[in-house]
């Protein structure tokens, strides 16, 4: 079988006709190139050159090698800038996971500042609940997960808080609450609540539970949703309020109006995720553009036994 060497030295004599010229191109004896020829002539089992003491020419079979040849030689430098480029976070592939308050908010904004910064670098976006992102990050499948990180096993992955933001209230158009500035959880209570179901955030569907209990009244959960956009179809269909991101409210749902909440609610908060052993520079690029829009983000890295 040709080898790289080979193939670069047919080329050079194929190309000058002359072993004398292509030795002095390739910077090396005379003797050596000569050998180098016959190795792969007699590999091939075809003789590729004519030779006289005058003259040197191509056989059929040569120049049609010269071609497959010359086309090897600059898929193998295409494929070792390639790798430097990969290598070096200037070319590749980033898979990134997320959950759909990032996805309706801050992340396509960021997405669209790092391709116009690393364009040879191919994003590949897929929604997924945190517990999915997760698992699909241990397997390999995404190289940054943007989560929301309550009580989750982070062995073996490292995290950085990247975006927090507020609750606020989605009432249906016409909602009794819709002409206040402000919106309370008691009177909010007074009505019926679409949300999430509890299995999906358990730790702060309990947290936001224990506020409304906090100033005396209890939900009245008439319907769930799986998804943060199910629970906004829910509320334009008039089914009920919901508390929901912030973020979600820049959507501009038809037929969903929006108020702060007064009462304190916990915050919510979005992190990245991705894997200790993940060294690509291009998740690190990543990983930099994302944060530096948010208010000095604290790094906390969290390991397994």
């Amino acid at each position: 079988m040709a080898d790289v060497r080979q193939l670069s030295y047919f080329v050079a004599v194929a190309e000058e006709l002359h072993f004398g010229r292509a030795a002095e191109r390739l910077h090396i004896s005379q003797p050596p190139l000569s050998y180098a020829i016959r190795q792969l002539e007699d590999s091939l089992g075809v003789l590729l050159l004519h030779r006289t003491t005058r003259r040197v020419w191509l056989t059929d079979a040569g120049a049609a090698f010269l071609d497959d040849a010359r086309d090897v030689l600059a898929r193998l430098e295409a494929a070792e800038r390639r790798v430097v480029a990969v290598a070096s976070g200037e070319e590749g592939r980033l898979r990134v996971g997320t959950i759909t308050p990032a996805l309706d908010g801050f992340l396509p904004t960021a997405v669209r500042r790092f391709r116009d910064r690393h364009p040879n670098i191919a994003v590949e976006l897929a929604e997924q609940p945190t517990d999915a992102q997760l698992d699909a990050l241990r397997a390999d499948r995404l190289h940054v997960a943007i989560v929301r990180l309550v009580d989750h096993d982070l062995h073996g992955l490292d995290t950085r808080l990247v975006h927090r933001e507020r609750f606020v209230a989605a009432l249906p158009a016409g909602h009794p609450l819709e002409r206040m500035k402000q919106v309370s959880l008691r009177r909010l209570a007074g009505g019926p609540l679409v949300s999430l179901p509890r299995h999906i955030q358990p730790t702060l569907h309990d947290q936001i539970t224990q506020r409304f209990a906090d100033v005396g009244v209890t939900p009245t959960i008439v319907q769930t949703a799986a998804t943060v956009h199910g629970v906004m179809a829910l509320v334009a269909a008039g089914i009920g309020a919901a508390l929901v991101p912030a973020s979600v409210a820049a959507t501009g749902r038809s037929g969903v109006v929006h108020r702060p909440i007064r009462d304190a609610l916990p915050r919510v908060e979005i992190s990245a995720a991705w894997r200790l052993s993940d060294q690509s520079l291009a998740l690190r690029r990543f990983l930099e553009l994302l944060t530096r829009p948010a208010a000095a983000p604290a790094t906390r890295r969290r390991r397994g036994p």
